[in-house]
């Protein structure tokens, strides 16, 4: 490659889909990892972005959001895309982890 030269790879042709899921009170860190297992090549970041504890939360648990930032390298991520990959993560970490979803958000 020349000296200065642009990959093909360093530039993404495609749309970045932020996406943000919110779950009560768990391992988080644990979260994280199975929703990078289970996106895999699609999944850019992923990273809390709110904790939130009061009134509309059960006692002792918290409210705890991750946003989600993916992509795929080879074609745009349409809605029902998206939605398939979500229902995935989701029903998998409701099983190993029994979370309960609060909500799920597109940024």
């Amino acid at each position: 490659m020349i000296a200065g030269a642009v990959s093909e790879n360093s530039i993404m042709h495609w749309k970045l889909k932020k996406e943000k899921l919110d779950f009560y009170d768990i391992k988080v860190l644990n979260i994280i990892e199975e929703c990078k297992n289970i996106i895999k090549n699609k999944l850019i970041d992923i990273k809390i972005f709110d904790l939130y504890q009061g009134d509309e939360i059960k006692n002792g648990f918290k409210s705890i959001s991750l946003r989600l930032i993916l992509q795929d390298k080879n074609t745009t991520l349409t809605n029902k895309k998206i939605n398939i990959i979500l229902e995935k993560c989701i029903t998998i970490l409701k099983n190993k982890f029994k979370v309960e979803i609060r909500g799920i958000s597109s940024t």
